[in-house]
């Protein structure tokens, strides 16, 4: 997408020792017609719980997390992992 210019990548050197952080944004108007109204539905209630944080935010919430949390340090988290628990938006 980003050598069809449809999304433009920009790197943000924000602390020392750490990789720079990529912001991504969209510089055409995406095609939504590929997602279902379920995914649409998914996708909203998404933002609505994560989207008003930061990149360290969303770091902090994920490295508290199990999968994480149980994983050696800079090993690759076994994808099954990803499912120990359910997902619960029905507070929102």
């Amino acid at each position: 997408m980003a050598k069809g210019k449809m999304l433009g990548i920009e790197q943000v050197e924000e602390r020392e020792g750490y990789n720079p952080t990529e912001i991504y944004k969209c510089l055409t108007e995406p095609d939504l017609s590929v997602f279902s109204d379920e995914d649409k539905k998914m996708l909203d209630r998404i933002v609505v719980k994560y989207g008003h944080l930061n990149g360290k935010q969303l770091e902090e919430l994920s490295h508290a997390e199990a999968p994480y949390v149980g994983t050696e340090l800079r090993k690759e988290i076994p994808y099954e992992l990803a499912f120990y628990r359910g997902t619960d938006f029905g507070d929102l």
